[in-house]
């Protein structure tokens, strides 16, 4: 199966906002990731590299559907089965995209993950400054969704600017969410925060897209919040010196 273009997904997305999503295709999503996590988990030793890329692609298209959908449900109705599909994608994924050395699957990979990301309902509550009560199961999914995206990046090559060159919108958000938080002293219980600054630790890490992180004013923001009092704990202060140690390797990293 193939992941979703850009173009597509938007469609997709459109088509799905026009609907009123119903509990029992949420469950189909959920029936067919549990099938797809039977047979991994039973065959776990005997497929070959080309079925789990397969098997993840499967995934992949069945979260895209899941993360499109679930905007559309009541909160109550969402909760407990997106939360199970999700948790079983949070247990596949680690046994499906351990073979990173096929380029072009750990591209697909981050680009599907930035494409989540960057539906209208998830980059409006990134863009909120405050999450509420109703808002637990989008938390879910995007620190899901960062987690994929921050094993995937560390394995990119430098012929993928263009992925970073079509999302920079996407990465300002990112640095925004952070900055709205950073300096709260609720810091310490900011999952996303922390996740967050490991995605940009890990993007950073790509020497090829400095110029990229120069552009949108990361470097700044960096030396701004570790100006911060409350910037104390490993989760936090390590990744912030990490960046500015990556992005001290490129020419403009460095001005």
């Amino acid at each position: 199966m193939s992941i979703l273009s850009s173009q597509q997904l938007e469609i997709a997305q459109v088509s799905v906002n026009s609907d009123i999503t119903t509990i029992d295709e949420i469950k189909q999503i959920y029936y067919k990731l549990t099938q797809l996590q039977t047979k991994i988990t039973d065959h776990s030793f005997q497929l070959n590299i080309t079925e789990r890329q397969e098997l993840w692609w499967n995934i992949v298209e069945l979260w895209i559907e899941l993360s499109m959908k679930i905007t559309n449900i009541p909160i109550d109705d969402q909760y407990i089965i997106t939360n199970y599909c999700l948790d079983i994608i949070k247990s596949l994924y680690p046994q499906l995209i351990s073979d990173l050395n096929n380029t072009k699957f750990i591209e697909k990979t981050f680009s599907a993950c930035l494409m989540m990301l960057n539906l209208p309902y998830i980059t409006t509550f990134l863009c909120k400054i405050n999450q509420t009560s109703d808002d637990p199961i989008f938390s879910l999914n995007i620190h899901l969704i960062l987690s994929v995206a921050n094993q995937s990046v560390r394995f990119l090559l430098s012929d993928t600017t263009n992925i970073f060159n079509e999302r920079t919108n996407l990465l300002v958000i990112l640095i925004n969410y952070i900055e709205t938080r950073i300096s709260s002293i609720e810091l310490r219980s900011e999952s996303i925060v922390e996740r967050i600054l490991t995605f940009f630790w890990n993007v950073s890490d790509r020497t090829f897209s400095v110029p990229i992180l120069v552009k949108i004013g990361l470097p700044e923001s960096i030396v701004r919040w570790l100006s911060y009092s409350n910037i104390t704990t490993y989760e936090h202060c390590i990744p912030l010196i990490a960046i500015i140690h990556n992005l001290s390797r490129h020419d403009e990293g460095v001005d």
